[in-house]
């Protein structure tokens, strides 16, 4: 059943639609439906695993003798305080964000000019673009890659058991190089000439 499912889509999107769209509109449709649906399946299993393991101890406490429990003072409270908590915060944010975005309008831009892409993405995703500087297009790529598989080995890698953050070096010195790196990034594409290598 589920192969069957998969041939029919795949004939939807290859064969159907796909070859009479162009590539920014179906990056578009990535953007708006695929990758947002992605998110809201990843968020829904985060808040699953919240729920069965329990919230996290607050990291300033400090871990029994086993460096695996908190302490007996840490407060407890049900789950759903803790989704009410957060659903009163994104409420709050949107509204401020809605009120930035009718207070501060930002400009119309440029005259679009047929097969120059001219846009200037937003200052954090700067950093990628110093590298295609330096190694070409497909550094974009493979730059976001190793990002995000980093951010994936940190738990792998720093096992440590305590939980403030002075206590594990590993964990903090990954975290600081990698920001140092995309500060640095950042500031370089922010102060030299694109590259043209589309």
């Amino acid at each position: 059943m589920a192969r069957r499912v998969l041939v029919v889509l795949r004939r939807l999107c290859v064969q159907g639609v796909s070859g009479s769209l162009s590539i920014l509109i179906r990056l578009y449709g990535a953007h708006v439906v695929i990758i947002p649906g992605i998110i809201l399946v990843l968020v829904i299993l985060h808040l699953l695993l919240v729920k069965r393991h329990k919230m996290s101890p607050h990291p300033a406490l400090r871990a029994d003798a086993s460096g695996e429990q908190a302490s007996a003072a840490e407060p407890t409270e049900p789950f759903t305080r803790h989704l009410g908590r957060l659903a009163a915060f994104g409420v709050v944010l949107t509204g401020m964000v809605g009120m930035l975005a009718v207070l501060f309008q930002p400009g119309i831009g440029s005259s679009p000019v047929a097969g120059i892409e001219v846009s200037d993405p937003p200052w954090m995703f700067w950093w990628p673009f110093t590298l295609e500087n330096w190694f070409g297009l497909s550094a974009i790529l493979y730059g976001e890659i190793a990002f995000f598989l980093i951010l994936a080995i940190v738990p792998l890698v720093d096992r440590n058991p305590k939980r403030w953050w002075r206590e594990r070096p590993v964990a903090m010195i990954l975290g600081l190089l990698v920001s140092l790196i995309v500060v640095t990034l950042t500031l370089l594409t922010a102060v030299t000439p694109a590259g043209q290598h589309l």
